[in-house]
């Protein structure tokens, strides 16, 4: 994707936006712990027909929203090699859960994660999370980076139970008034990808 040079302070303004937008929303995505419920979804590489739906998911969690309607069209046209953004979606078909990874060479990073909140608390936050981590692995992907308010345990639980560990801390860092926590996941410690997770 390219950039013109004059737009660089405003990109820096959205992507600052987007990190806080996937902090504050991981305090309403489901814990690992509820995995064992078996949600009806299945994982697949977000479409432009899904755009409307991926909108109404961020309004959901953030009041006035945090990415747009072009941010994601962003992540949807990027290359594979540089961005990722993995929906999930249930029986109905109905897009319920959103994910995003991107890549430098061999480093990743979670951007964003959201689940809507009629299917919170099902265990579609975590199969996104697996489902990425799998796509790092078999993209030669070495390590994955995310960052998440100190405030959200639920969102700092799931990540530990995906074997995250908290390497900094980033003070003052959404709004000038919330810590971040910096955690990374070393791939070759990650488990595997939940049988549960299916891709569609």
């Amino acid at each position: 994707m390219s950039h013109r040079p004059d737009a660089g302070r405003g990109r820096n303004r959205r992507v600052a936006e987007r990190r806080m937008g996937f902090a504050l929303c991981s305090l309403k995505c489901s814990s690992s712990s509820n995995r064992g419920k078996s949600p009806s979804v299945c994982l697949r590489n977000a479409r432009e027909e899904d755009l409307d739906r991926l909108v109404q998911i961020d309004f959901q969690c953030f009041p006035g929203g945090f990415w747009s309607r072009t941010a994601f069209m962003d992540e949807i046209r990027m290359p594979l090699g540089q961005s990722c953004l993995v929906v999930a979606e249930n029986l109905a078909p109905e897009v319920v859960g959103v994910g995003c990874l991107r890549q430098v060479l061999d480093e990743g990073s979670i951007t964003y994660l959201a689940v809507s909140g009629c299917s919170r608390r099902r265990g579609i936050g975590s199969m996104v999370v697996a489902d990425l981590i799998a796509r790092c692995s078999a993209r030669g992907i070495k390590i994955v980076t995310l960052e998440v308010s100190a405030e959200n345990a639920s969102g700092i639980t799931l990540y530990k139970n995906h074997r995250f560990e908290i390497i900094g801390r980033r003070k003052n860092y959404y709004a000038g008034k919330v810590d971040a926590l910096v955690m990374t996941l070393q791939i070759e410690s990650a488990r595997e990808i939940d049988s549960e997770s299916t891709a569609c």
